[in-house]
């Protein structure tokens, strides 16, 4: 999977909270291009069909890094460690 600059990113299990805010960006744009009124449907068609597969891909890493870094936060909190000052 790839960031908006064709970066790769991380697995979503070893990514840090800086790693996932500029996905959630990246969602917002695509977002804001997807909620424009199309010209043509014949050509925005195909391109709305790759925006939603694109959304489904980030969706799916977006949810997998937040439940890990969910879940190494709860960890964290409940043996006193100070989780932002890590990652």
């Amino acid at each position: 999977m790839r960031d908006a600059d064709g970066l790769e990113l991380p697995e979503p299990e070893k990514a840090a909270p800086a790693d996932l805010w500029p996905v959630l960006r990246m969602l917002s744009g695509i977002a804001d291009d997807m909620s424009q009124e199309p010209h043509s449907f014949a050509v925005a068609g195909p391109l709305l069909v790759s925006q939603f597969e694109r959304v489904a891909e980030l969706g799916e890493w977006v949810t997998e890094c937040a439940r890990a870094l969910g879940d190494e936060l709860a960890d964290d909190l409940r043996n006193g460690r100070s989780w932002l000052a890590e990652g």
